[in-house]
């Protein structure tokens, strides 16, 4: 499980320097990550495990929704790399201006 947590920082992390990925996709964690260490809560973190839930449910739903707003083929492709996998480059030819 701590293995899969990790994997999941690394990705966003990863995701969140893509370019591909928009902007608006972007804002989710953001936003999250705002109201999470922001003083203002749904319910406050004073009651014990109640406030803390309300804040893990923000970042577990943040970050699903994060994932559904980005191409399945960019996700894959940051995982693989994660994994230790090596992404194959497409073949081409760089031609010279003669030929």
């Amino acid at each position: 499980m701590f293995e899969t947590i990790v994997t999941e920082i690394r990705l966003m992390g990863r995701l969140m320097l893509d370019s591909r990925v928009s902007l608006w996709a972007k804002l989710v964690p953001v936003a999250a990550l705002v109201y999470v260490l922001s003083p203002v809560d749904l319910i406050p973190d004073f009651l014990i495990g109640l406030g803390q839930l309300d804040d893990l449910g923000i970042l577990l739903g943040s970050t699903r929704l994060f994932r559904s707003m980005i191409p399945g083929y960019i996700i894959d492709e940051h995982l693989e790399i994660i994994n230790g996998g090596v992404i194959q480059a497409p073949d081409y030819k760089i031609k010279d201006r003669d030929e």
